[in-house]
């Protein structure tokens, strides 16, 4: 498998570090930062567990109030939890959360999606997905993922 790299996504050693934003027991790591959308993975919660998957919490956060018709819900960060498969480049959203500018819940699933009907999305190339994926499985040294500046 060809390993990634983070500078392959303009996602430099530099910003990484330079963003390290703490928030209580949460451990947040903006690993991309725009005008409208910034990305950002609680490091404290990744995890690889028995299934053999990388479990963690990924956090959207929008500079403006978003709407999710399917739930129907104003937000303006969605925070999600996700399973990936750092060897397959696939992973799969198992809860979403929804909280307002200050934080505070406006909506929040009661349980996680069971296993059995976790949908998993491929990684596609200069997608959301990838950088979140890339980062995730290189913040554990996933043999996959390396932190090469190479191209």
């Amino acid at each position: 498998m060809k390993a990634r790299t983070l500078s392959a996504l303009g996602l430099g050693l530099g910003l990484m570090t330079a963003s390290l934003p703490l928030l209580a027991a949460e451990n947040w790591l903006v690993y991309q930062r725009g005008p409208r959308l910034s990305l950002a993975i609680d490091r404290a919660s990744l995890a690889t567990q028995a299934d053999g998957l990388l479990h963690f919490v990924h956090e959207e956060r929008y500079a403006r109030e978003m709407y999710e018709k399917k739930m129907d819900v104003r937000f303006f960060i969605r925070r999600t939890r996700v399973a990936v498969d750092c060897n397959k480049d696939i992973y799969a959203f198992t809860r979403s959360d929804y909280l307002d500018k200050e934080r505070k819940p406006v909506f929040s699933g009661m349980f996680d999606i069971q296993r059995h009907a976790w949908q998993f999305l491929e990684v596609s190339a200069d997608s959301m997905g990838e950088a979140m994926v890339t980062t995730a499985c290189t913040l554990i040294n996933h043999p996959a993922y390396s932190l090469s500046t190479k191209p």
